[in-house]
């Protein structure tokens, strides 16, 4: 989750801001506050969420030159059937131009979303823009982190960058948000990249001077940080991090572990963990892609001493399974689907009281329904959990009943021959 309000006034903010890319480097000469980033997402809310977009049209490959704070990206188009191509691109950059097959046209913008004005067929885009230094991606002395969830650029979407949404907590109004590419599409692209100054990470493979090859979307990193390799895994992390050259063996294993659990109760984003995973303690999102895994702890400790926190095997469901029916149901499934994880552990302190943070908004009656269900989940050993968790999740749309979920779990422990 990202940031609730209550009467418009922000109480918390979670995974996702740049209050620090690592410990060593600064993200911002302007010292950007929580209230900064606050704004940044009070636009996000007043914007229009439901925006006419067009795209019809495929994208082949990236040509992206970063110099400095000048970015041009040169898109080659597969297929275009349409003379009005939608792009989404951060609303923050400065868009100084756009050229169809190396003739200006023009465009229009509506928050994150680019409408290209095209007067006839064209094979490529170049879009011309401003990196500026901004509350969701600080940019500083040359030191950026360019996150493949963020549209740092142009890509094929039909929404903003970050969508937000309202609810009620005990007649209160609050509301949250996301970003929009949390889960990475599927489909991929060739990559190349020209950057100056020195990288720190890229999933994209290094080619020569530059950077080429397949990929969901990029991540590129400058700045200060460590790397290692260990089983196969390069993995980079923060400066301020000790002994981890000890400590990733564990991290390591614990982090295939839970996502082989994972995958015993629902169907991943990903089939398996990426080689290439990147570390933080503050301030960046938390995503998984195909080839890399952006994880962040959003606590002062190490992640050795993380992994044993219930933290840890929420963020690894949230990651890698994607959201289905309700907002609600889907929580809650997350919330039992955690503490039958922390049950694998053999962790011995497991709250099963404790609800979503989206229970309490709902209405007594579902309150009830819900409590029946995580009363009916604890007694049910740790094989029968397993089994009420991934028939929940295969079957969860919108016309999947809280009623079904507590029949359904009682069948379960029937089977088990335990009531």
């Amino acid at each position: 989750m990202g940031v609730h309000v209550k009467n418009d006034v922000p109480l918390k903010s979670r995974n996702y801001f740049h209050t620090r890319i690592f410990h060593s480097l600064q993200t911002n000469t302007k010292a950007f506050t929580r209230a900064d980033q606050t704004t940044e997402l009070e636009e996000y809310r007043r914007m229009p969420q439901t925006i006419k977009a067009d795209l019809r049209y495929r994208i082949q490959s990236y040509d992206i030159s970063l110099h400095g704070s000048r970015a041009v990206v040169r898109v080659a188009l597969s297929q275009l059937d349409t003379n009005r191509p939608t792009f989404q691109l951060y609303h923050l950059y400065p868009l100084h131009s756009i050229e169809a097959d190396h003739q200006p046209v023009t465009f229009t913008r509506n928050g994150d979303l680019v409408t290209v004005r095209l007067p006839k067929r064209a094979s490529t885009l170049t879009f011309s823009y401003e990196i500026v230094d901004t509350a969701l991606i600080p940019y500083t002395n040359g030191r950026i982190v360019l996150l493949a969830d963020r549209a740092w650029y142009p890509k094929r979407r039909a929404s903003h960058m970050y969508r937000t949404y309202e609810y009620r907590v005990a007649g209160t109004r609050a509301w949250d948000g996301a970003f929009t590419d949390q889960f990475v599409p599927n489909e991929t692209y060739t990559f190349t990249l020209n950057v100056d100054g020195d990288v720190l990470f890229c999933n994209v493979p290094k080619r020569g001077k530059g950077y080429q090859g397949k990929a969901q979307a990029v991540t590129l990193i400058k700045g200060q940080g460590h790397q290692l390799v260990d089983q196969g895994y390069e993995i980079t992390y923060p400066a301020d991090w000790p002994h981890m050259a000890e400590r990733a063996p564990t991290v390591i294993r614990q982090m295939e572990k839970t996502f082989r659990h994972v995958q015993q109760i629902a169907s991943t984003a990903v089939s398996s963990l990426p080689n290439k995973i990147v570390f933080s303690s503050f301030g960046l999102s938390s995503f998984l892609a195909n080839d890399h895994l952006v994880y962040n702890t959003d606590d002062l400790y190490g992640i050795d001493q993380y992994i044993m926190e219930q933290n840890f095997y929420e963020k690894i469901l949230r990651l890698s399974v994607p959201p289905k029916g309700s907002r609600i149901m889907y929580n809650e499934w997350i919330s039992l689907a955690t503490r039958w994880l922390m049950q694998k552990q053999g962790l011995l302190v497991i709250d099963w009281s404790s609800k979503s943070e989206w229970f309490e908004s709902q209405p007594s009656s579902v309150k009830k329904q819900i409590e029946a269900i995580y009363q009916a989940f604890q007694p049910l050993d740790v094989d029968q959990k397993q089994q009420c968790l991934r028939i929940w999740y295969a079957n969860m749309d919108d016309g999947w009943t809280w009623d079904r979920i507590l029949e359904m779990m009682q069948e379960v422990n029937g089977i088990g021959g335990r009531h």
